[in-house]
């Protein structure tokens, strides 16, 4: 008896574990309830796109089904849904013109899929691809996956585990068609709400630009724009939700004049997450991006007003030959600073600020 309870209470404890990382790393639960362009019970034999919740599908040789209850699935309706794919089957063992679904992309690896099998006596393959494309040709075997006895199989699990991994191809295999449902995919590593690829603003004639590029936005819900004037202090001057068209534009028209102003963007994922870009610095009220004075250079002291850079930059002075002769780190989010020139002898110097691969270049005469 006591093995029993312990034996029933190891499996407990490891269901709740199961269930916590399959949800922390879930991608989707794919039902194909929804409504869309191809029809309730449309056939699609010719491969295309179809868009569904949980993003865009591949298809070839799929009819959306209602026919759960005559395959005897009835008593788990109300866990998939009504409504499932019926891939076409053919003659023979891997014929060419097998239905299959590629799923959406995911960029987080894919650890575990897990699907509803329909129908009794039917056999799937499974393949993946390192690939953005859902049209790529190169797909690697993950597994032939065996026939079942049993009807409405809740539920069929693959484990894939690659990390470089993006899509997954269902295939069905041979004899007549196969059912489908109930897609659930998780990932190898945390999935964040966002993957933010470009940040910048610019300051324009009529505002300053906000511009930023996106992909991965299933689990993403909005951006907000963030201001600042002294890049610490942050206050939101624009929402928008995501459209999962991965491009947007914000047109600050309301910018103080300077002369720096800070932006950065917030990213909230459905859960309510947050995290958030780098912050960009834009130099306002016709500012050049780098300026000194007094030119010449008559006391111990030279004054640079430049564009601040959000992370810590290196002053560097050099000689005619382009020998470095000083240097001097300046904090990030500066726009002023004073350089202390008392070191050097009368003659023609450059003075070069340098962050990263980016450099300002400018000269000065030490009378």
């Amino acid at each position: 008896m006591k093995k029993i309870y312990k034996k029933t209470f190891l499996l407990l404890m490891s269901g709740l574990i199961l269930t916590s990382l399959n949800a922390q790393n879930e991608y989707f639960r794919e039902g194909f309830e929804a409504a869309n362009t191809w029809g309730s019970t449309g056939t699609n034999p010719t491969p295309g796109y179809v868009t569904e919740p949980s993003g865009q599908w591949y298809f070839k040789g799929v009819t959306r089904t209602t026919g759960g209850t005559s395959n005897n699935c009835s008593d788990i309706i109300t866990t998939i849904g009504i409504n499932h794919l019926r891939l076409r089957g053919c003659d023979g063992t891997d014929c060419a013109d097998s239905g299959f679904v590629v799923t959406p992309q995911l960029n987080f690896g894919i650890g575990q899929l897990r699907f509803v099998n329909g129908r009794a006596s039917r056999r799937y393959t499974i393949y993946k691809s390192a690939d953005a494309s859902a049209e790529t040709t190169n797909w690697t075997l993950v597994e032939h996956l065996p026939t079942t006895t049993a009807r409405c199989a809740l539920f069929t699990t693959v484990e894939v585990n690659d990390p470089l991994a993006k899509r997954l191809r269902i295939v069905t295999r041979g004899g007549t068609d196969t059912d489908l449902d109930s897609i659930i995919i998780t990932s190898t590593s945390p999935i964040l709400p966002v993957r933010l690829l470009s940040f910048d603003a610019i300051n324009r004639t009529n505002g300053i630009e906000v511009m930023w590029k996106a992909d991965n936005e299933t689990e993403g819900k909005s951006y907000s724009v963030e201001r600042s004037n002294n890049g610490v202090a942050f206050e939101e001057i624009n929402k928008v939700e995501t459209i999962g068209a991965g491009t947007y534009s914000f047109l600050d028209k309301t910018a103080k004049l300077g002369p720096v102003a800070y932006y950065r963007l917030q990213m909230t994922s459905v859960d309510g997450e947050k995290t958030y870009s780098k912050i960009m610095a834009v130099v306002l009220n016709g500012t050049n991006t780098l300026s000194i004075s007094p030119n010449p250079v008559r006391g111990n002291s030279l004054n640079a007003t430049f564009k601040p850079f959000t992370e810590p930059t290196t002053v560097r002075i050099l000689n005619t030959s382009g020998k470095v002769l000083l240097t001097q780190q300046i904090a990030p989010f500066v726009s002023q600073s004073a350089i202390n020139t008392s070191g050097l002898s009368k003659g023609l110097y450059m003075i070069q600020f340098v962050n990263g691969t980016e450099v300002k270049t400018s000269r000065f005469l030490k009378d």
